[in-house]
């Protein structure tokens, strides 16, 4: 559940070295993953992803993306 308690999936991608992780409760996930691997890099909003520029948006109905 996430904060207006409306359920909703989690997605982790994994590729080679890199992961990619969306969800609303990232802290909690990553101490956990933390708990079990050792883990290298930053953790925060990626601005490239298997070779792709990504980047936050605001849709034309508001919501970010």
């Amino acid at each position: 559940m996430n904060r207006e308690n409306t359920p909703y999936c989690k997605y982790m991608l994994i590729y080679d070295d890199n992961a990619l992780h969306i969800t609303v409760g990232l802290s909690q996930d990553m101490a956990e993953i933390k708990n079990v691997y050792r883990l290298e890099g930053h953790v925060g909003s990626p601005g490239r992803y298997v070779g792709a520029n990504v980047e936050q948006v605001q849709l034309r109905d508001g919501c970010i993306a």
